[in-house]
């Protein structure tokens, strides 16, 4: 009984799909223009299809600060710690541009900040509909004695 309870719901559930010609999900609305390395407006997405992300992952990222940061000397007198939250654009190329600090400590440290990012290797750009295309991302900066 009960099996054939799950097969006439099955079943009913296939047809409604198949008689209901009207999708869930209007497809209309969403943007089919790819962004092309000879555009000069493209877009700058916030959450696409496949993220970008450091070659190497995490820990190869988290290596790279290690052994690119330099803690400022002011900062290291006054023992200033804490994190800064810095906003980047990962190119479609995979290229790091337009670092910003959304939230920083000091001067000195969100310079270092910003110049440790600004000089990473291109990472794995993010791709949405199998095209790479440029997406923000936001990544805090550990500054800890």
């Amino acid at each position: 009984m009960k099996k054939s309870s799950v097969l006439i719901a099955s079943l009913l559930i296939a047809f409604a799909i198949q008689v209901n010609s009207k999708s869930i999900i209007d497809f209309s609305s969403f943007d089919t223009h790819y962004y092309t390395p000879d555009d000069s407006s493209r877009e700058v997405f916030a959450i696409v299809e496949e993220m970008p992300y450091f070659d190497g992952g995490s820990n190869a990222m988290n290596k790279y600060l290690v052994e690119n940061l330099k803690y400022p000397e002011q900062a290291l007198k006054d023992k200033i710690e804490g994190k800064v939250f810095v906003t980047f654009v990962v190119a479609y190329d995979g290229k790091i541009k337009d670092v910003k600090v959304l939230r920083g400590l000091t001067e000195e440290i969100n310079n270092e900040a910003v110049r440790v990012v600004s000089n990473m290797p291109a990472w794995i750009p993010g791709k949405h509909r199998g095209k790479a295309v440029e997406v923000q991302y936001n990544l805090p900066i550990v500054f800890k004695l």
